[in-house]
């Protein structure tokens, strides 16, 4: 079987979720997981990062939402520390896939601070045979991002997202 991609999607299997400002295990992370769990739905936020620059106290954040029939594998694997996140999945198509949720700085692109994030994001994706999507907020352009990319050698990266900034 094969990914049919014109296949209309009322609702959503798998939702990535940046800038969350939760931190683990507390009673509002919590009370959404409940929240969730009621309506069908997995809720793992993976923790935010401590700040005092933010009146929430924190910055950041990724998670997943998936509904309950989805066969994830495991927990969800910090691959940054409110940065970036993986999920495994297993599917009758493709087999397993890892799918990765980033949130990178705003105000920097690829060559100005945002590579150290995606070299983390390679090492996740290199220690797995396992088919990656990586998406999420990288707050740049996507040009950015395919130039830079292909300037890393990652030639089978595969780049699909609007013209212009993810955020």
């Amino acid at each position: 079987q094969h990914y049919d991609s014109s296949a209309q999607h009322d609702q959503p299997d798998i939702v990535m979720l940046q800038e969350h400002h939760l931190l683990a295990d507390t009673t509002k992370a919590n009370d959404l997981q409940d929240w969730c769990a009621k309506r069908g739905w997995v809720f793992q936020p993976l923790s935010a990062l401590s700040s005092n620059r933010s009146e929430s106290g924190t910055f950041g954040g990724v998670g997943f939402l998936w509904k309950q029939h989805v066969a994830v594998m495991g927990k969800p694997a910090v691959i940054e520390e409110g940065r970036s996140a993986s999920l495994m999945v297993h599917t009758r198509a493709l087999g397993t896939i890892q799918i990765i949720n980033v949130y990178f700085e705003v105000g920097k692109t690829m060559h100005s601070g945002s590579s150290i994030h995606m070299d983390h994001v390679f090492e996740a994706m290199d220690s797995t045979a396992a088919h990656t999507i990586v998406a999420g907020d990288f707050n740049t352009d996507i040009d950015d991002i395919s130039n830079w990319l292909e300037e890393q050698g990652r030639h089978s990266v595969v780049v699909a997202a609007p013209k212009g900034r993810t955020c």
